[in-house]
């Protein structure tokens, strides 16, 4: 072999240790789910579509009588609000189809979380997240909807209505507690949310979304580039690829050296 065909050799090994080393890293990049900054007391709503969080689901306009108790879109994003980058804070946000959204004393918003991802949402231990937005209050309550498990009084620091939107969100630690001690985390998997509007005097619901599932926070998930949400990949899954790196660049390495001797 000669001189100038081994350069060319070792070029074209080269290129393809590079693309080989990019395409690794996409697949790390694609699997790791993205945590966003959210505030729910600055009178905006802004940071959702600046930062590209996707609607989560959306439900059909008109098929409630008062517009701004009709839901038409919701969102679902994850947060790291202490800058440690582990999703710690769940955060909702629903567009109803008329301003001022829920604008009639009594009436609430409410995430139904399926935390044990068992599809239902009325056990003891799925919670309810029920913002009220014109007394500007929060409350978390067991999904049977009897146990209080968290409650902020008025002037909350958790949620706000900004025009058609809904926007609140709490952090996880704060989902254990009520008739069961859950840890740290708790409800933060896989787990189902449901939206709806609801008139708080009667509890009876007004508008509500299909339940859906939603990769939660704080837990590692395999690799999945057509399923994941709010959740990073998981350690086995990248030490696999980086594995499968090492096997392939090994491989290459070998066949360069074999070249060169040859």
């Amino acid at each position: 072999m000669s001189v100038n065909k081994s350069k060319e050799v070792r070029k074209r090994t080269l290129g393809l240790l590079i693309a080989i080393f990019a395409a690794l890293f996409m697949m790390v990049s694609v699997a790791h789910a993205i945590l966003y900054t959210i505030s729910t007391t600055d009178n905006s709503v802004s940071e959702w579509s600046s930062q590209g969080i996707p609607v989560f689901q959306t439900d059909p306009a008109g098929d409630v009588a008062t517009a701004n108790e009709d839901i038409i879109n919701t969102w679902v994003a994850a947060e790291d609000s202490n800058g440690d980058g582990i999703g710690d804070t769940i955060n909702f946000l629903v567009q109803v189809n008329g301003s001022p959204a829920l604008n009639t004393l009594g009436r609430v918003i409410v995430a139904s979380l399926d935390c044990n991802n068992k599809n239902g949402h009325q056990e003891i231990v799925d919670r309810l997240v029920i913002y009220n937005p014109k007394q500007d209050t929060l409350e978390i309550r067991t999904g049977d909807g009897y146990d209080t498990v968290y409650g902020v009084p008025n002037g909350g620091i958790y949620g706000q209505r900004v025009g058609a939107f809904l926007e609140w969100g709490i952090p996880v630690s704060e989902l254990g507690g009520g008739l069961f001690d859950e840890p740290t985390g708790y409800c933060s998997g896989d787990i189902g949310v449901q939206f709806a509007t609801v008139n708080g005097l009667t509890n009876s619901p007004i508008d509500q979304t299909s339940p859906q599932e939603w990769r939660g926070i704080n837990v590692p998930t395999a690799v999945s580039v057509s399923n994941f949400g709010a959740a990073g990949a998981s350690v086995n899954s990248v030490a696999f690829v980086a594995l499968a790196g090492l096997v392939i660049i090994g491989g290459l390495s070998g066949i360069i050296l074999l070249r060169r001797r040859q």
